[in-house]
């Protein structure tokens, strides 16, 4: 039998998962300013969020949606600055949001 307790994303732990939805969304934020503006790795700024619901506060899952569409926005700027305009790029970051 699995002690859930020991988890450590556990609902009872959520110092972890607020730790780990920040951690989580920088690492993303960063991937996505190394990577060209035609590889729209945007889609991983879902993953933050989803952790964030576990820890089952409103408060901070509206505030890593928040966050995570500042950084999106922020990310595709500066792809966008680097290289020339890519409208595809464009729409898959809205459809990614």
């Amino acid at each position: 039998m699995v002690d859930f307790n020991l988890v450590v994303l556990s609902p009872k732990r959520p110092f972890y998962i607020s730790a780990t939805s920040i951690l989580l969304l920088l690492v993303g934020f960063i991937l996505d300013l190394l990577t060209p503006q035609n590889l729209v790795i945007a889609i991983t700024y879902n993953v933050p969020i989803v952790i964030a619901g576990l820890k089952r506060s409103k408060r901070f899952s509206y505030g890593m949606v928040a966050v995570a569409l500042v950084v999106n926005t922020i990310a595709g700027y500066i792809n966008a600055s680097q290289g020339n305009f890519d409208m595809f790029a464009i729409a898959n970051r809205i459809l990614a949001a």
